[in-house]
């Protein structure tokens, strides 16, 4: 059995259109398109201009790979509730 070369390409996610997600390589400058079914759950979490590694086999992409942290503001949330003590 030969083992599976993976290469792990750092790639910026610069806007979706119509479904197609296009994705900039930060080396070589080269974009790609993605579907969503390409990327999976990882649709839920993209942010443009985020960087994340784009999986590739052969030069084609077969996964990605997310940040394990984003920073977000929270703009909004339900009003506390008071709690009375005696």
């Amino acid at each position: 059995m030969d083992d599976i070369i993976l290469d792990r390409n750092q790639m910026q996610f610069l806007e979706e259109i119509d479904g197609d997600y296009n994705f900039m390589d930060q080396e070589s400058f080269e974009q790609i398109t993605l579907t969503a079914e390409d990327l999976g759950d990882a649709v839920n979490f993209l942010e443009e201009e985020m960087i994340i590694q784009v999986l590739m086999y052969e030069g084609r992409p077969v996964g990605v790979e997310l940040p394990n942290t984003v920073i977000r503001e929270i703009t909004y949330t339900e009003p506390g509730l008071k709690r009375r003590y005696n």
